[in-house]
């Protein structure tokens, strides 16, 4: 493999996996219940959190359902933990 082709895919790869290395899971917008502030094709870039460190009018990322594998992304209305 010559050196143009390994920087390439180093150049390619590395914005995927970075975020990931760092704790984040990278999640893409498919609809438009956040625009204006969150457009439909964003990538959203989400880490853990603990229940009781969200505070209302944060945006936050969730499973859908217990048997869901569908993320939602959404703003707290209000946190009653």
């Amino acid at each position: 493999m010559n050196k143009k082709m390994f920087t390439l895919i180093i150049v390619i790869c590395v914005p995927a996996t970075f975020p990931r290395l760092c704790g984040y899971e990278v999640f893409n917008v498919v609809s438009g219940s956040m625009e204006p502030q969150i457009p439909v094709g964003s990538a959203v870039f989400v880490k853990g959190q603990n229940p009781e460190m969200i505070k209302d009018k944060d945006i936050i990322s969730f499973y859908s359902g217990t048997m869901s594998q569908g993320i939602v992304t959404h703003r707290v209305i209000s946190n009653n933990i």
